[in-house]
C-alpha cells in the first residue's frame, strides 16, 4: 500500500508543470498558446527568456529530485528510488491535470538523476559538451548523452535493475521526443 502510494504522489508530482505555473504568475500567459506550446524548458526559454528558461529548469529538475528523496524519506533505495523517478517523469510528460499533454522530461529526469547519483550528471555533462562541439545539434547531443546513463551506472558498479530501469527513462525521454527525432532524421535523408 505504501509503494503504490508512493508511486501515485510521484506522479502527481509530476504533474505541475513548471512552465505553466511560471507562465501565469509571472507573465500572466500560458505557455501553451505560445510558441511550439510545449511546457518544456526550451519553450519556456524561447517564450519567456532567460528567467523563464532557469525557473522552469528549476522547478521541473525538482520534480525528479523530489521524487528521489521521497522514496529515500520512505526507506527504499537502489531500483525503487528509479521507480519513483519514472512516475515523476511520466507524470511531467503525460499529466492527468493537463489532458495527457505535457513537456518533454529531460530536467525531471535529470533532476532525479542528480539525487540519485550526482557522478553521472558530472559524466553527461562531459558527453554532451564534446558531442555538441562535434555534432552542433542539441536535441542529438542531449539524448545520446541521456543514452549512455544506463552504460555509465554499471561501470559505477550498480546493479542489472538499476540500469534496466534507466534504460526504461531513457526509452521514455526519446518516446516524448519523437518528433524532434523523426524532423532530424528527415533533414538528414535530404541531404
Amino acid at each position: 500500500m505504501q509503494t503504490t502510494f508512493l508511486i501515485i504522489a510521484c506522479y502527481t508530482i509530476g504533474n505541475f508543470l513548471t512552465a505553466v505555473i511560471v507562465g501565469k504568475l509571472l507573465y500572466k500567459r500560458d505557455i501553451r498558446a505560445l510558441g511550439s506550446g510545449n511546457t518544456g524548458v526550451r519553450n519556456a526559454g524561447k517564450v519567456f527568456g532567460k528567467i523563464g528558461f532557469i525557473l522552469t529548469f528549476l522547478g521541473d529538475g525538482a520534480k525528479g529530485a523530489i521524487a528521489i528523496m521521497l522514496a529515500h524519506w520512505a526507506g527504499y533505495d537502489g531500483t525503487m528510488l528509479l521507480v519513483c523517478l519514472f512516475a515523476a517523469t511520466v507524470g511531467h510528460i503525460f499529466p492527468v491535470f493537463y489532458k495527457f499533454h505535457g513537456g518533454k522530461g529531460i530536467s525531471t529526469f535529470l533532476g532525479g538523476v542528480l539525487f540519485y547519483e550526482p557522478f553521472i550528471c558530472t559524466i553527461i555533462t562531459g558527453i554532451f559538451l564534446v558531442l555538441i562541439s562535434l555534432i552542433k545539434n542539441f536535441t542529438v547531443a542531449g539524448l545520446a548523452a541521456i543514452a549512455t546513463i544506463p552504460f555509465t551506472i554499471l561501470m559505477l558498479g550498480r546493479g542489472l535493475d538499476e540500469a534496466a530501469m534507466l534504460l526504461l527513462l531513457v526509452v521514455l525521454i526519446c518516446i516524448a521526443h519523437k518528433k524532434d527525432i523523426m524532423a532530424i532524421a528527415k533533414e538528414k535523408v535530404k541531404m
